[in-house]
């Protein structure tokens, strides 16, 4: 089996870790054993976004297309939404 050469998520949050076995597991056992950090991971932003810029986007399309009336709120510059 081929080891990714690329940086891994860590599957309880953001913390990039390698491919390092050792690393790994440290990384692992600190989140099983460490409450305050296990906290901090389990309760952090999530960096890649919350997941709804596909219905974002359709309804944007939808808007100047003329199939939607009003313009879609826009969450991350609400002034632009008054225009």
């Amino acid at each position: 089996m081929a080891l990714q050469t690329r940086p891994l998520q860590s599957c309880f949050g953001v913390e990039l870790v390698g491919v390092d076995e050792e690393r790994i597991y440290a990384t692992a056992h600190r989140l099983l054993t460490d409450g305050a950090a296990y906290d901090r991971m389990a309760h952090a932003v999530n960096p890649y976004g919350d997941g709804l810029a596909c219905r974002r986007i359709v309804e944007a399309v939808r808007f100047h297309l003329g199939l939607r009336d009003s313009r879609p709120e826009d969450v991350f510059a609400p002034e632009l939404s008054r225009r």
